[in-house]
C-alpha cells in the first residue's frame, strides 16, 4: 500500500465469533489507549497486557501496528459519524438541528470535557507522520460533512432554509467550527468554548433561514440560552 492510498481490499473477519470477539476486544482497547495516552505512546505490548490478548493472536488479525491503526480509525468512524448520523438523518426543522447541535455539547459535558473528539485526536497525531491514516481520516471528515450537509439540504427541501444557500460550504463551516470548540473545551477542561462555537454555528446558519414567517424556525433554543 502506497503513501496516501488505502488497502486494495477491506480485510476479511475472523470467521468464528470468538474470533471476532477477540479481533473486536484488540481494536477497542487500542481505541481507548491511543485517544487516553496518543498513538505514538502506545507500543503493541501495551495493547496485548490491557486486552488479554497474546501476541501471535495481535499478529493473526494485523500485519503491524500501522494495520491495528487502520482498524482503530475505522472503528471510531463507525463510532462518532454513528451517532451524529442517528441525529442528523432526523433533521428536517431548525429544532431538529439544534436538538443535533445540543447533543454534541451534552455528550462531552458528560465526560467532564476530556476526550475532545476522537477522530480530531487521531488526525492532530497522524497527520504529518502517517499518510496513510491521514487520508483515511480526511475521508471520516468528509463523510461527516456530508451528513451534515445532507441535514442542511434535507431543511431546504422542506422550505425551511434559503433554497440557494451553499449547503456543502456550509457543512463545512459548521464542523470546522464544532471541531474548533472541542479541542478548546478538552484544553481548558471547561464548556465555554465549545458552548460558544455550537451557539455561533447555529446563530450563522439561521442567517440563511427562509423568511421568518416559517413556523419552523425556533425561536429559543438551548444552545441560544
Amino acid at each position: 500500500m502506497g503513501p496516501g492510498r488505502y488497502p486494495d481490499k477491506v480485510p476479511e473477519l475472523p470467521p468464528t465469533v470468538r474470533g471476532r470477539r477477540m479481533r473486536e476486544q484488540i481494536v477497542q482497547t487500542a481505541a481507548e489507549m491511543f485517544a487516553e495516552r496518543g498513538v505514538h505512546a502506545v507500543g503493541l505490548r501495551d495493547v496485548l497486557h490491557a486486552a488479554g490478548a497474546s501476541k501471535s493472536q495481535l499478529y493473526h488479525y494485523f500485519d503491524s501496528k500501522d494495520d491495528l491503526v487502520q482498524a482503530v480509525i475505522a472503528y471510531q468512524r463507525s463510532t462518532v459519524l454513528g451517532a451524529h448520523r442517528s441525529l442528523l438523518s432526523r433533521v428536517g426543522t431548525w429544532q431538529d438541528l439544534a436538538d443535533w447541535l445540543d447533543a454534541v455539547v451534552q455528550v462531552q459535558q458528560s465526560l467532564g470535557w476530556r476526550g475532545g473528539c476522537r477522530l480530531g485526536s487521531l488526525a492532530s497525531t497522524l497527520a504529518e507522520t502517517d499518510d496513510a491514516a491521514r487520508a483515511a481520516l480526511a475521508d471520516c471528515f468528509t463523510q461527516w460533512q456530508a451528513e451534515i450537509a445532507a441535514a442542511l439540504t434535507a431543511l431546504q427541501d422542506a422550505g425551511h432554509l434559503q433554497h440557494n444557500a451553499d449547503a456543502g460550504q456550509l457543512a463545512a463551516a459548521t464542523l470546522a467550527t464544532i471541531e474548533g470548540g472541542l479541542l478548546l473545551a478538552q484544553t481548558a477542561r471547561s464548556g465555554v468554548p465549545l458552548h460558544a462555537a455550537v451557539k455561533a454555528a447555529h446563530r450563522h446558519l439561521l442567517t440563511y433561514a427562509a423568511p421568518q414567517t416559517d413556523p419552523a424556525r425556533p425561536t429559543a433554543t438551548t444552545v441560544d440560552r
